[in-house]
C-alpha cells in the first residue's frame, strides 16, 4: 500500500447552460510516484460522471499534460521468464515488470504543475457566477504537515504541491453565491477538513459561502490507491466505492453490495456515496466528511465526563443504523452485552498482527539487501555495468546480459533470495489484509461515535452550531446536477 494517495475533481454548474463543468485533476509528482492506479481512478471517475443524468463537460488535468514524455509507472508481466533472476536482483519487478510510459487518459489539457494550475483555477474560479455550483475532488498523493494541519499537502507535478491554505485562499475567489465541494482521496487527507473553516483554522466557524466535502482518511492516517497495477479487480480505494454508489455498479461492472439510496429519491448524492464506502468497503481508509468532522469538532471535551451510559449506540440516526450493519459484515453483535469486549479484543489482535507484519516486512527487507549486494558484488567482477546496461536493453536480450543471468541463477545465494522475497511478498499481502480488517473496526468505531453525537447534539447544541452543522450536511446531501 502506498505511503501516501489522492484524487481532486472540480465541478460547477452555470446556469445558463445549465451545464456541469468538471475540472478532473490528477495524477503523482513525479513519474517514479504516478501509479497507474492514479491514471485509472481519474478514468473512472470521469467515466462515471459523464454516465450521470445531465450534460456535462469535462476539463482534465493530468500530471505533465500533453508532454509525450513518461508519467505512468506500471507493473506488466515479465515480457520473458527467463529474466526473472536480473529482475530479483535489482529489482525490477521479480515476476513482473515495472515500466514507465506516457498516460492514457483522454481529453488531457494541461499539465497539474503548480505554477500552470493554480492561476489556472483561480481564474475559473473568479470567472463563476452565483447559482454556479463547484466539486473539487484530487487524485494523487499527499503528506502530512510537521506542525499544523493547515499545511497538510496535496502534490503535483514536478513535485510541486498545494497546502491546506493554499487551497482554502482559492476558494476563497470563489463568488458569493457558488456552491463548492471536494472529494479528496489522498493519504492524510483529513487535514483538509479545514476548507470550510476562514484561513483554515481550528474553529466551528464556518466560511461564508457554502462549501463541504469528503475525505478519504484521518488527517493522521495513510489512504489506499496507489497501486502500479491496472487490474482493477484489485481496488480497494475509496474513489472506487464513491464513484461506484455514483454509477449505480461496482467498478467492475458487477452489482454493488447494496443500495446507496438510503432516502430512496431515485438518486445518489455524494453524501450517500460516502456512506457507501464507509459501510461497503473492504479497505484500509476510514473516511470522513465535513459535517462530521463538525461533530467531531463539537463534541471535544463535551463527553469526557460522562459516564459508560451514553456510549449506547443511537440506531434512531442514520450512523446508528449503518454501525448496526458494518457490525454484522464483521461478525459482532451490537446488542450483546459483550459487544465492547468483543471489538475490543478483535482490534488487539488486528492491531498486533499488523504491527508483527510491518516488523517482520522490515527484517526481510534488510535481508533481501545483504542477499543481493553480495551477489551483485560476485556477479559484477565479471560483468561490471551489467544493471545499466539491463535498464536500458530493449525487447532483445544482448548475449552478455543472458550469461549474466546464467551466473545470477547458479549463485550459491540466489535460492535464498527468491525464498526471502517470496515471503516478503506473501507478508504484503498478509499485511494489508489485517490493515482492512482493523480499518473495518475502526470504522465501527466511527459511526458508533457519530451516531452518539449526533443523538447529543441535537438535543444540546446551540441554535447557531445546528444552522452550521445543517449547512454542511445539505450542502453534502444536494445530488450532482441537483437543485
Amino acid at each position: 500500500m502506498a505511503v501516501w494517495s489522492f484524487t481532486i475533481l472540480l465541478l460547477w454548474t452555470t446556469n445558463a447552460a445549465a451545464d456541469e463543468h468538471v475540472w478532473l485533476i490528477g495524477g503523482g509528482n513525479n513519474v517514479r510516484s504516478s501509479e497507474a492506479q492514479i491514471e485509472q481512478n481519474v478514468i473512472w471517475a470521469a467515466r462515471t460522471l459523464q454516465s450521470l443524468p445531465g450534460r456535462r463537460r469535462l476539463h482534465l488535468y493530468f500530471t505533465d499534460g500533453h508532454d509525450p514524455g513518461h508519467d505512468i509507472k506500471e507493473i506488466i508481466p515479465a515480457r520473458d521468464p527467463a529474466l526473472e533472476p536480473l529482475s530479483r536482483l535489482y529489482e525490477f519487478g521479480r515476476r513482473h515488470m515495472v515500466i514507465t510510459r506516457n498516460h492514457r487518459v483522454p481529453g488531457v489539457i494541461g499539465g497539474t504543475a503548480r505554477d500552470q494550475l493554480e492561476p489556472a483555477l483561480e481564474r475559473d474560479f473568479r470567472a463563476l457566477r452565483a447559482g454556479d455550483r463547484l466539486l473539487l475532488v484530487f487524485n494523487g498523493h499527499g503528506t502530512p504537515a510537521k506542525r499544523g494541519f493547515e499545511q497538510h499537502r496535496l502534490w503535483l507535478w514536478k513535485n510541486t504541491w498545494l497546502e491546506v491554505r493554499d487551497l482554502e485562499r482559492l476558494l476563497s475567489q470563489v463568488p458569493d453565491g457558488v456552491s463548492a465541494r471536494f472529494v479528496l482521496t489522498q493519504c492524510y487527507a483529513g487535514g483538509f477538513a479545514r476548507l470550510v473553516h476562514p484561513r483554515a483554522a481550528n474553529t466551528l466557524e464556518l466560511t461564508t459561502g457554502e462549501r463541504c466535502g469528503f475525505m478519504a482518511s484521518a488527517d493522521d492516517q495513510p489512504a489506499e490507491g496507489c497501486s502500479a497495477s491496472v487490474d482493477v479487480g484489485q481496488y480497494r480505494d475509496y474513489s472506487t466505492y464513491f464513484f461506484a454508489a455514483l454509477a449505480g455498479r461496482a467498478r467492475d461492472g458487477g452489482p454493488l453490495l447494496r443500495s446507496p439510496d438510503l432516502d430512496r429519491d431515485g438518486k445518489v448524492s455524494p453524501y450517500e456515496a460516502h456512506l457507501y464506502a464507509m459501510v461497503a468497503a473492504f479497505s484500509a481508509d476510514v473516511p470522513r466528511s465535513t459535517s462530521e468532522d463538525f461533530l467531531d469538532r463539537w463534541q471535544q471535551g463535551l463527553f469526557r465526563w460522562r459516564g459508560r451510559g451514553h456510549d449506547v449506540v443511537q440506531t434512531g440516526n442514520v450512523y446508528g443504523r449503518l454501525v448496526v450493519e458494518l457490525a454484522r459484515r464483521a461478525e459482532l453483535d451490537l446488542q450483546s452485552d459483550s459487544f465492547e469486549q468483543q471489538w475490543l479484543q478483535q482490534r488487539v489482535i488486528e492491531s498486533q498482527r499488523v504491527r508483527r507484519y510491518r516488523l517482520e516486512l522490515k527484517r526481510l527487507e534488510r535481508q533481501i539487501a545483504d542477499v543481493q549486494a553480495k551477489i551483485i558484488r560476485d556477479v559484477e567482477k565479471d560483468y561490471p555495468g551489467l544493471r545499466p546496461q539491463a535498464e536500458k536493453m530493449g525487447l532483445s536480450v544482448p548475449a552478455r546480459v543472458r550469461a549474466a543471468i546464467v551466473r545470477i541463477r547458479r549463485h550459491p545465494q540466489y535460492r535464498l533470495l527468491v525464498e526471502i522475497q517470496d515471503r516478503e511478498d506473501a507478508g504484503e499481502l498478509k499485511l494489508l489484509d489485517h490493515q482492512r480488517r482493523l480499518a473495518r473496526l475502526e470504522r465501527i468505531e466511527r459511526l458508533r461515535k457519530l451516531s452518539l453525537w449526533l443523538h447529543h447534539f441535537e438535543s444540546t447544541a446551540s441554535e447557531p452550531e445546528k444552522t452550521a452543522y445543517r449547512r454542511l450536511l445539505n450542502c453534502e446531501k444536494r445530488p450532482l446536477g441537483g437543485p
